[in-house]
């Protein structure tokens, strides 16, 4: 075993300025740890601060690794690894980033919290919330959610999916003066594999963020901070965009019949 602790071996020494003195810029100093190891400070007036690490390291270091493994010890505790979600285009200043398709996938009906279903009629290329009676359930939209990776370079944004009605027919933003639109927009699969954020094709992605136990929220990637909602009113039964609940805005929803694809 390594069992040494560098700060006791350097505080052997009479004075920290004693130590540097001993040494002249260039020269090393060993301190005998093991049989097979030993700890070697070479002095330069430049690194004293990377003596000082070294030594906040080794110290944080609870258990003793063994006389082989202290290279790959010492390397665990210093090197933290990071992932990167995004790049920066340095000549435009914006920010892309690629989401690609995973086979993960679920089909499911949706209902806002009044019990209003969200329908779709074949002639329209809008989503509506209705509350259906009997006899009328077949109207009800039947949506596929597609998830993408990564999710968000922000722990906190939910998963990052792709909402269909049909395989063409996909749920999409666009912004028009202030306000931003939600549409039902053609497009085919193979275009919707891998989706970069510069070629405007992230307007058919959501962060869907679960709140409570059950109720679900659609937050547009493209355009942050607008929601997928509809109106407490009946007489706007058209399913928009909000920046916020209340004020007539409903943001949140339950899935129902549920099933993994």
């Amino acid at each position: 075993m390594c069992d040494f602790d560098l700060s006791q071996a350097l505080d052997s020494e009479p004075e920290s300025e004693s130590f540097c003195s001993d040494m002249a810029d260039g020269k090393e100093k060993v301190f005998k740890l093991d049989k097979n190891l030993n700890l070697i400070v070479s002095y330069n007036r430049t690194s004293l601060k990377t003596v000082a690490n070294l030594v906040m390291v080794i110290n944080k270091m609870k258990m003793p690794p063994e006389a082989d493994g202290c290279l790959s010890a010492i390397l665990e505790h210093v090197v933290k690894e990071t992932v990167v979600c995004n790049d920066q285009n340095t000549s435009s200043e914006e920010r892309r980033v690629s989401f690609t398709r995973t086979d993960s996938m679920m089909e499911f009906k949706l209902a806002d919290k009044s019990q209003k279903h969200i329908v779709h009629f074949p002639e329209e290329m809008k989503l509506r919330a209705i509350t259906l009676k009997g006899g009328y359930c077949h109207l009800k939209a039947n949506f596929t959610m597609s998830r993408y990776n990564p999710t968000s370079c922000n722990g906190n944004n939910g998963k990052t999916v792709l909402l269909s009605i049909t395989k063409n027919l996909h749920l999409s933003c666009t912004k028009t003066d202030s306000e931003v639109v939600l549409n039902l927009e053609e497009c085919c699969e193979e275009k919707l594999k891998e989706i970069k954020t510069d070629e405007d094709m992230d307007r058919f992605l959501f962060f869907k963020k679960i709140e409570g136990t059950s109720q679900w929220c659609f937050e547009s990637v493209k355009y942050r901070g607008w929601f997928i909602k509809t109106s407490t009113e009946d007489t706007n039964p058209l399913v928009e965009m909000c920046q916020r609940d209340g004020d007539g805005c409903n943001k949140y929803f339950q899935g129902c019949q549920q099933r993994r694809l």
